[in-house]
Order: C-alpha cells, then structure tokens, then sequence
C-alpha cells in the first residue's frame, strides 16, 4: 500500500509528494488541470464543438 507523506514540489503544471511503498520510498506527481484549457475547449457542454479534434482534445484534458 502507497502511503503519502510531504509534498515536496510544486510548480505550475505538477505537484511531487514524498510517499512510502512497501519498503520503498518513492515520488509520486500529480498533474495539475489547466482551468483555461478546459473553460475554453467547452468539454462536455452543449456549446462545444462536436469536432474530432476538439473531442480529442477534451478527451486528453480529462485524463492528463
């Protein structure tokens, strides 16, 4: 089981904790969601637009 400790990085795109697994230490990095990137794709309101590319985009958005 991961167990997080500090935080021991923050930037503007990635926070880096400390954390313990098993017997392991090990660093672990969250993404941070760019608030403007999604307010101005529209994902998943009905204001989007229905392109590939936009729909790819949302889709890589969400998961990041």
């Amino acid at each position: 089981m991961l167990q997080m400790q500090e935080m021991i990085s923050d930037s503007r795109y990635k926070y880096v904790h400390q954390g313990i697994y098993n017997i392991y230490r090990v660093s672990v990095e969250f993404a941070k969601a760019d608030v403007d990137e999604l307010i101005s794709a529209s994902c998943g309101s009905s204001d989007s637009v229905p392109s590939q590319e936009n729909r790819d985009r949302c889709f890589l958005l969400k998961n990041r």
